[in-house]
């Protein structure tokens, strides 16, 4: 008997992590996927930070002629305030497709540099605000065959940026640089 007891709240608590990775409540209302990115801003406000991450283009031979669109891979991320979980919401064409936990939001000031490869822009932009200088460093594409669509190629732009912090006198410049939103490489700039 405490076998099935134990076996079914594990099956719910399974049931509940599953659906809640599916899911956000925002001001008392769901969004879930497949929601339109105007649906969730009526629903959600603004977002914390919002980027894109990059263009899909997909191509596809039907008839003898060539059909092409472009799709926009963007995040928007919302900080529910302080000891919640960053929501990461990532859209494809305008449509949710993913949401995702960030980083806790600790309410507080953040000490030293802690930023680890694999974070998001949305999580260090939550830890440090605006960076002092950023740019575009180049757009890396690549193709790729549909496994969904015969004779189509798909090519994928995604970004490639810096963010240049300056954590205070005495400190190294902390040079940090994403591609497609998450964080690829860290490096040590001049002594300030």
């Amino acid at each position: 008997m405490k076998f099935i007891i134990l076996t079914i709240a594990t099956v719910i608590s399974l049931v509940t992590i599953i659906s809640s990775a599916n899911a956000m409540k925002c001001n008392g209302r769901i969004v879930s996927i497949g929601d339109a990115k105007s649906e969730i801003i009526a629903k959600c406000g603004e977002p914390f930070f919002q980027n894109i991450i990059s263009v899909e283009t997909e191509k596809d031979k039907y008839n003898n002629k060539i059909q092409s669109e472009e799709v926009v891979v963007e995040q928007m991320t919302y900080n529910q305030g302080p000891n919640t979980l960053l929501k990461i919401l990532t859209f494809k064409g305008g449509n949710l497709i993913n949401i995702e936990n960030g980083d806790r939001v600790s309410g507080e000031e953040q000490n030293g540099f802690t930023a680890s490869i694999g974070d998001s822009q949305a999580e260090i932009y939550a830890k440090y605000g605006e960076p002092f200088f950023r740019e575009t460093i180049s757009i890396e594409s690549t193709k790729i065959s549909s496994p969904h669509k015969e004779n189509t190629q798909q090519l994928i732009e995604e970004k490639v940026e810096q963010w240049s912090y300056n954590l205070g006198p005495g400190t190294f410049l902390k040079i940090l640089t994403f591609k497609s939103g998450e964080l690829i490489k860290i490096e040590n700039g001049t002594r300030q």
